[in-house]
């Protein structure tokens, strides 16, 4: 759903992690996590455990002591059109609300994060795959992802994370049956981006910031400052970027912005990592209060959503 094989030379499942891969044309291997994202244990065994449902319904048979609580069979009524009621048993549960399924996802990136040192030496870096089985996003419009799911506790729990990229498979949009994966962490560095050029624009248009490298410059300073881990700047004859985790940005002269996805390979040989000494001496207390009014006032749009890389998985789950 996510990786492409055409880069791949190799994958060793295992457990810790769950797969190695080495892409074409490396020798060290980086790793992948799986998780599956179930709005409880008990739907995770309802939905894994083949027959599970009819258990419940015809014989009463649970396997775990929490299920007849979260899985209660009640009765309905079945009503159709010129046909006599029905009552038929059946299981009802309420959604979590959406923001209490963000925070599941927030308590899944850091339950996972907790075992990555136990796993990571032999590798260069590991990603994380959340798989949203309980699809509780239906409806939303890819524009408006960030601005729904993008809370304070998963912003903070992506900068903190470990994982160098965490990859969010699900489905979005009315009336699809289509699945997406969001690069969460991608989404998260370039609205940065798009939110610290916003600050600069409204509160410090006095600094005069001319040119891409000197906005760049003061970008990375402030990622250091906000503790965000592995930020690298690559100064070459033709570009300035800044790198974090596995992209890149670089600014156009007119303010185009260019995304470099370096897909599990190796930084360049011009990337340095960006260290104390190099941070600004604006990014102060006033300046992280004003990036907060201005993330109260403002979001971001951005179209990081895309469909999942294998058309057949398409297909198995429309039908």
């Amino acid at each position: 759903m996510v990786y492409s094989k055409d880069r791949i030379d190799e994958i060793i499942a295992g457990e810790n992690p769950d797969f190695k891969i080495r892409n074409r044309h490396q020798q060290n291997f980086f790793g992948v996590e799986i998780t599956e994202l179930y709005y409880s244990e008990s739907n995770a065994r309802l939905d894994n455990i083949q027959g599970y449902l009819g258990e419940i319904i015809n014989g009463k048979q649970f396997r775990h002591r929490k299920d007849i609580r979260n899985l209660a069979v009640q009765q309905f009524t079945l009503k159709s059109d010129g046909k006599p009621d029905q009552q038929v048993e059946g299981i009802m549960q309420k959604f979590p609300s959406v923001s209490a399924y963000i925070q599941m996802v927030v308590d899944t990136i850091n339950r996972k994060g907790t075992r990555i040192q136990d796993y990571i030496e032999d590798l260069t870096h590991v990603n994380l795959i959340i798989h949203d089985t309980g699809r509780r996003l239906i409806g939303i419009p890819r524009s408006d992802f960030y601005q729904i799911f993008f809370t304070p506790s998963l912003r903070t729990a992506l900068r903190d994370s470990e994982f160098s990229e965490i990859f969010f498979v699900t489905i979005l949009e009315k009336n699809t049956d289509r699945w997406v994966y969001i690069p969460l962490k991608m989404l998260l560095f370039v609205s940065q981006l798009y939110m610290f050029d916003g600050v600069l624009q409204r509160y410090y248009h006095h600094l005069n910031v001319g040119t891409p490298k000197e906005e760049l410059s003061l970008f990375a300073c402030y990622l250091y400052q906000i503790g965000t881990k592995g930020i690298y700047i690559s100064d070459t004859a033709g570009d300035f970027e800044v790198i974090c985790g596995k992209y890149g940005v670089i600014l156009t002269d007119k303010k185009g912005l260019i995304v470099r996805d370096y897909a599990d390979y190796p930084l360049p040989p011009s990337a340095m990592l960006f260290t104390d000494k190099d941070k600004g001496t604006f990014i102060d207390d006033a300046f992280e209060k004003n990036v907060s009014e201005f993330a109260h006032d403002n979001t971001f749009e951005g179209g990081f959503v895309f469909d999942v890389n294998n058309p057949e998985f398409q297909v198995h789950h429309t039908n």
